[in-house]
Parts: C-alpha cells; structure tokens; sequence
C-alpha cells in the first residue's frame, strides 16, 4: 500500500511539472503540443486506476480488521471465562469478558486494582491469591494455574485462574500477564459429592468389616481393598492380584462350584452371592461370602469389569454348624421320644388289652358263679332262715351282680372289645352312650361310608382321640351339645368333635399342653395323620382329625 501511495503522489508532481514546460517550449508546435496533452490524459487514467485499487484495498483491509475484531468479541462474549490482562506497572485487573463470574460483580466496570480481586476471593484463599499474584509481578513465576474460591453473591463458589507473562520491559520485569479465569463451580460440587459418596461407602464397608474388589476381566487384573488381605492376614498388597491367584487359595471342595457360579454370573450380568473358603495366611481356611456384578461392558456386550464384595462370614458358618449339629441332635433326641412313646402306647395298649381280657374272662365270670351260689343259697335257706337274712343274702347278691356290671363296664373302658368285634363306630357308639350316664349332654353321632377294612391299629387311634375329645369335654368345656361325625373319604378317615361349650385360648394352651391333648396328637402322628384344634373362649371347640387309610 506504501509503494501505491508514493507511485500516485510522483506521476502527479511529475504531470504538474511536465505541463508547464512544454506549454511554454511547444506553442508553436501542434503535432508536440497533442502529442503532450495525450500523455498527460494517459498518466491521469493510469494515477485515477492506482489510487481506485488503493481504495478498494484499504476498504478491504479494513473489512477485515472489522471482522476480526467482531469475531474476536463473540468468542470472547460466546466464553463463559473471564479473560483478563494484568498491567504490572499499576497493578491493574483488565477485564476482556462480560461475564464476570469470578471477579466482584460491578455493572459497566473493567478495570479493578489486583488488590480488589484480592478482596473477592473466599477469606481461606485470600494470602494464596496475593502470593500469586506477587509471584508474577516480581517475575518470580511466568505462568500459574490455581483452583481458588470467590464469595459471589453471598455464597461460595469455585474457579480455576490460569496466566502467563507476555511481555517484559526493558529491565525484565513482567509488563503485561494475560490469563483466564474460568467457572469450575459444577465440577467440585460433583467431586465433593463424590468424595463424599466415596469417604461414606469406605466407612460403610469398614463398619462392616467388608472388603471391595474390583476386576478388569480384559486384562485379568483384580484390586482388593486394605480390608482384604487384612480379612486373611496377608501383607497389604502382597499377592498377584489376578483371577488364578484367587481361585488358588480356594477351599478345593469349594473351587468348582465358586467358578461355576461365578462365570456364569458374569456372563450372563447377573448379580452372584457365593459362600466359600479361603485360605489365610496362618494355614486356616476362613469363610467368605463374595457378592458381586458386572458393572461394565465392551462395544460387543463383553463383560469387561466386576464390582463386588467379600465379607468374612466365619463366625455365622461356625455357629450355623453348630446349630445344625444340636438340631440334628435335638431332632434325634425327638425321635427316639417318639418311638419310646409309641413303644408306651403300644405296651399301655397291650395291658390294656389284657387287663380287660383278665377282668371280662376272669373276674366277670367268678363275680357270676358267686351271684349264682348265692342264688341257690337263697332258695335253700328261704323256708327255714329269717327275713333279716334272706334281705342280707339278696343285697349281697345285687352288690355281686352290680359290681359284676361295673367290672364289665370298667373292662369296654379300659379296651373296648366292640372295636375288635362290631368295628369302629359300635365302638365309638357305646362310648357316648357311657358318657351319656354320666353327664347329661346332647350328643350326635353320625357316620358316613364304611369302615369294615380300616386297619385295626387306625381304627383304636380314632377310637381313642374321640374318647379323649369327649373326655375333654365333659372335664372342662361345659358343653350342651357335641356333634362326633365320622367320615370315610377315599384315601383317608376324617373325624371332628364339635362341642357348644367355654372354648379356651390356643396359644395359652399350647405353652402348658395337656397330658390328654399331647396323647391326641401323639396317636394321631403315629397312625400317620394329623390332629387339629380350633377354639377361642365363647366360640366352644372343634377338632379335626384325618388320618389316611393306607401307608
């Protein structure tokens, strides 16, 4: 553009004076005199052409210098940093930005002292900020980068500045710093929560003495916490964190299943609980229970990465044996009493049998040759004896015979030779009907299907719940009425003893059982069927019984 310039301004000095001269020299000389004036048109379109380019350049110089400066702002104002400039000489905070996020917040103001930006900075950073400021207007540093806080609008928030020295004067000193000072306030809110979350799961898994892993499946490594190896007494850190080192200090009863679980788990994302033993350093094995799953994938739906768990579960397996020992022990001990009280019933049984047998056979028959003695005795004695006598050999004969009765009475009680002879409900029929002379009571008997093939072993157990139902209720239940119903199904026996009485609670009952209600039941387990009692006082009492008709 110079060269422009000077090329214009010499063809017009040059035109100026060539004019003169020759108008002067060539008057009289027409051919020199056209021959000038169309020189000079030509060097005037020539200098009109140059100084129209050197327009239209400079016009287009400036166009750009325009846009650059434009362009230059809108990225600056498109910036959510402040950038800034410091003049070191007066100690002045230039500010480029609008945004004004972490410098005091005055409106239409650019230019504040370095000790007012100071003054912004939260009351723990101040001296940080000053030290680096002075740093890098004495030239000790040329650049800096610091995470500092501001107080903005009453509250706290984080920045990150970063400068740099760009010019020095003539003695070295900085002259101007240019930097930028950018909002990072999101970012350590988040990394405060996630050091929080981090800080409260570490204290989380140390209260409960669990140790976290962390296994990058694609390169086989595996990252134990501190509590790991401190769980098996290992130096922290001491061993080849890889999947095969794990597997290694495995119970061997216990590998199989642990990779099986723990594979599959994995290929299929799901979560795994997997209890096993492990080797300590001391020689012992040590229970653990790993809880794990695949918190990452490759672009192909690879697990990549696992996340879990172990948690030393050796006092819980100990005590669970040991739980599992006294109740195989306890169950053991249950069942040798249930075989001893079957043992009892069955010898009760017996002697009853044999008591009745005796009774009925023996003494019912000797009680009936005396009745029948003293008959005779009573007619030989008739004619010549007094009537005080003969009174006497009578009521004598009637205590024979009513004693004989009772006897033969006692002898059903005690077993009831019907049930063998006529079958169940005979028998269950005659025992309402002894309880009926004894107690006024509204009592129902009624049977459903046959009952001539039930084994003789079930049809006593049946016989002996109803006679104890009954007895039950004539002892306590106060009852008017009972309904006994008994009912062949198919494959089983079904029987319920209904009363109208007191009823009673059935938790309170339970914890003080009856020796008659345990009786009841325990017949019922050994004839292979179940006894249920419902009640509640005011609502009388139901039982219900079902015991099978086959093994």
């Amino acid at each position: 553009m110079f060269a422009i310039e000077k090329t214009a301004y010499f063809f017009n000095n040059w035109i100026g004076i060539s004019s003169l001269g020759i108008c002067s020299a060539a008057i009289s000389r027409s051919f020199y005199f056209w021959l000038i004036i169309i020189s000079i048109i030509a060097l005037s379109v020539i200098c009109i052409f140059l100084m129209i380019l050197y327009s239209r350049k400079l016009s287009a110089l400036r166009s750009k210098v325009k846009y650059g400066e434009l362009r230059h702002q809108t990225v600056i104002r498109s910036l959510n940093d402040d950038i800034f400039e410091i003049d070191a000489a007066n100690e002045q905070f230039l500010l480029y930005s609008v945004s004004k996020n972490m410098i005091p917040n005055e409106e239409n103001k650019y230019t504040y002292r370095l000790d007012e930006v100071v003054e912004s900075a939260h009351r723990s950073d101040k001296q940080k900020l000053s030290n680096l400021f002075s740093d890098m207007l004495t030239g000790m540093i040329d650049g800096c980068s610091m995470e500092y806080r501001v107080m903005k609008d009453g509250r706290e928030k984080w920045g990150h500045i970063r400068a740099r020295t760009v010019s020095y004067n003539h003695s070295g000193r900085p002259e101007r710093i240019l930097g930028v000072c950018s909002d990072i306030d999101k970012r350590k809110k988040i990394e405060e929560k996630l050091n929080k979350q981090q800080e409260l799961y570490k204290l989380t898994m140390e209260s409960l003495n669990d140790a976290v892993f962390d296994y990058d499946l694609s390169r086989d490594e595996i990252t134990f916490s501190s509590q790991w190896y401190n769980m098996l007494g290992y130096k922290p850190f001491s061993l080849k964190e890889t999947f095969d080192k794990w597997i290694d200090l495995i119970h061997p009863d216990d590998k199989d299943s642990f990779q099986k679980t723990f594979i599959e788990s994995v290929n299929k994302g799901k979560l795994f609980n997997i209890e096993y033993r492990m080797l300590k350093a001391d020689g012992e094995y040590r229970w653990l229970l790993t809880r794990g799953k695949v918190v990452e994938f490759d672009q192909d739906d690879t697990p990549s990465r696992v996340l879990g768990t172990c948690r030393d579960i050796h006092q819980q397996k100990i005590a669970e044996q040991e739980l599992r020992t006294r109740e195989e022990s306890l169950r053991k001990s249950k069942s040798e009493l249930q075989d001893l009280n079957a043992r009892l019933i069955n010898s009760n049984e017996s002697q009853r049998r044999y008591l009745a047998r005796e009774m009925h056979d023996e003494f019912t028959q000797r009680l009936a040759v005396a009745a029948i003695e003293i008959n005779k005795l009573e007619k030989m004695l008739a004619e010549n004896s007094s009537p005080a006598i003969i009174d006497k050999i009578t009521a004598v004969k009637t205590d024979i015979l009513e004693l004989s009765e009772d006897i033969r009475k006692l002898s059903r009680h005690i077993h009831p030779s019907l049930l063998d002879d006529l079958g169940l409900v005979a028998a269950v029929r005659s025992e309402v009907s002894l309880v009926k002379e004894k107690r006024d009571l509204d009592i129902e008997v009624i049977d459903k299907g046959s009952f001539e093939d039930i084994d003789s072993n079930k049809a006593l157990a049946v016989f002996r719940i109803v006679q104890e139902a009954l007895r039950n209720v004539v002892r306590h239940s106060k009852a008017e009425c009972v309904d006994v119903l008994l009912e062949r199904k198919e494959a089983s026996i079904e029987v319920s003893v209904e009363d109208d009485g007191i009823g009673f609670e059935i938790d309170l009952r339970k914890t003080k059982e009856s020796l008659g209600l345990i009786s009841m039941k325990e017949r019922a387990r050994l004839a292979g069927g179940e006894l249920n009692i419902n009640s509640k006082p005011g609502s009388g009492t139901v039982i219900n019984l079902e015991i099978p008709v086959n093994d």
